[in-house]
């Protein structure tokens, strides 16, 4: 079933929402915090575990 749909589920209702959310694939990403989020902006606002503790 989740491949019957294209893009982010949220999207609609999102306030950040951009014209790209309603085709890309949410995929998970780790956060600092150990827990992880599907938003396509994630990675460019918050990197991850590994990458802050290589800084």
């Amino acid at each position: 079933m989740g491949d019957a749909f294209t893009g982010c589920p949220f999207a609609a209702r999102c306030p950040d929402a951009e014209s790209a959310c309603d085709t890309w694939s949410p995929e998970p990403v780790a956060l600092a915090d150990g827990g992880t989020a599907a938003c396509r902006r994630i990675p460019a606002a918050v990197p991850a575990t590994a990458e802050r503790n290589t800084a």
